[in-house]
Formats: structure tokens, C-alpha cells, sequence
């Protein structure tokens, strides 16, 4: 039994997955991959019936509602809408939860997806930081180097040439 947005969630990744089928990118069976594990967090399991109160229901459908949309850069209003909690009720829940401030894991998010399209494709950097949902270089660049300890260049390179920047023993 789905709600009708979980529905139209799993609806808007189908599609995503019918055009990446039709892309000629070589790298087309990775993001299938992803947006198929995007269906599968969609769906609750049988195991998750029952065994969840109320409050981890939330915090699991907003941690997906995330997962989907984190491009779009939601708020802390806008998942706590989600979470149908108030603003400040939701930052202090999903800080005691999470053990992370609502942003940090909005970024962690981003920082996942630039990872995947550094090692994945040939995006420009630049375009790698705007479609990871950065709206600034800058920031991109900031949290980017946070998150991993390298450059997003750096990064790159690692996985490209990892015999390069293997660590000597």
C-alpha cells in the first residue's frame, strides 16, 4: 500500500530510468543501478510493518523524500513539512537521531552524488558541483573538501589513476 506520493516517486524514477535506457552514455547501467536502489527505498519492507513507531516512520520517509530530491536543495521547513513535524521539533529529532545537523547530511547527500559523477563521467567539474545541487562553486568546492579531505580535481584523479595515489606502506 503506497501513498500517492510514494507512487508518483517511484512513477518520476521509472521514467528516469526509460530515458537513461534510451542515452547512449556508456556509463548508463551505473545511474540505472541507482535510480532502481531509489525504487527499492522507496518501497517500505515487510520487516519495517510494525516495528517502527510514528516518529522513525517520518524520519525514514524524510531521509528518502531527501535522497530524491536533495538536488533541489530542500529546506529544514520543507522536510519537516514532510515529516509533518514543526521546524524546530524536526532539527532537534533528526540531530538526536542522526548525530548530524540537518545541512551536514543535505551536503553528505550532494557530496555522495558529485562522487559518483567524478568517478562515473566525464562531467566538467563545474558541472559536477551544479548537478550535485550546489548552487555556488565555492561552497561546492568548501564542503567537497570537508566531506573527503580532497579536491574534487583530487578525487578525480584518485579514482582514475588510484595506483597514483595509493598510499606507500
Amino acid at each position: 500500500n503506497l501513498t500517492e506520493e510514494k507512487t508518483e516517486d517511484i512513477r518520476r524514477l521509472i521514467a528516469n530510468i526509460d530515458s537513461a535506457t534510451k542515452s547512449d552514455d556508456y556509463k548508463k547501467e551505473s545511474l540505472i543501478k541507482k535510480l532502481i536502489e531509489c525504487i527499492f527505498l522507496t518501497v517500505p519492507s515487510k520487516e519495517d510493518e510494525g516495528t517502527i513507531n510514528a516518529d522513525d516512520t517520518s524520519l525514514r520517509v524524510v531521509k528518502r523524500y531527501i535522497e530524491l530530491h536533495f538536488r533541489e536543495s530542500p529546506t529544514l521547513n520543507d522536510v519537516a513539512k514532510v515529516a509533518g513535524k514543526s521546524p524546530e521539533y524536526f532539527r532537534k529529532y533528526f540531530y538526536n537521531k542522526e548525530r548530524i545537523y540537518y545541512i551536514d547530511y543535505l551536503n553528505m547527500q550532494k557530496i555522495k552524488c558529485a562522487e559518483f559523477l567524478l568517478s562515473e563521467s566525464e562531467k566538467a567539474i563545474t558541472d559536477v558541483c551544479f548537478d550535485s545541487g550546489f548552487a555556488s562553486f565555492s561552497n561546492f568546492l568548501r564542503v567537497f573538501k570537508k566531506e573527503t579531505g580532497m579536491t574534487p580535481r583530487q578525487y578525480a584523479l584518485s579514482v582514475s589513476f588510484p595506483d597514483k595515489f595509493a598510499k606507500k606502506t
